[in-house]
């Protein structure tokens, strides 16, 4: 999407507000989601994250430490990452996680 964008605008510059509308354009979405905490917020992105086995699965449960905004509180919406693993067996998951705190139930390879 980035590259997309910034390979139609080599010869010239483009400002932020631009940037936005050309990448909403190109993605068919709103994002102002993930540009309005990134590139307007006063924060940065703080996780922390517990985990527990319950059953066949992995309870893993993610808090987010810092806003991007505190009037009103605003916490980041992000992709994580994750590797679950038991013995030589492992697991990656793509999960999508927003507000203060996240639980997410992953099974177990």
């Amino acid at each position: 999407l980035i590259l997309a964008v910034v390979m139609a605008h080599l010869s010239a510059p483009l400002a932020t507000t631009e940037f936005t509308a050309r990448a909403e354009s190109v993605s068919g979405q709103d994002l102002s989601w993930f540009f309005e905490p990134w590139l307007s917020g006063t924060g940065a992105l703080g996780l922390e994250a517990r985990a527990r086995p319950e059953g066949s699965d992995a309870v893993v449960t993610v808090t987010q430490s810092s806003r991007w905004s505190e009037a009103p509180d605003s916490f980041y919406t992000t992709s994580l990452e994750l590797d679950v693993a038991t013995g030589d067996r492992a697991v990656r998951y793509r999960q999508r996680i927003s507000g203060e705190r996240t639980e997410l139930r992953l099974a177990l390879p």
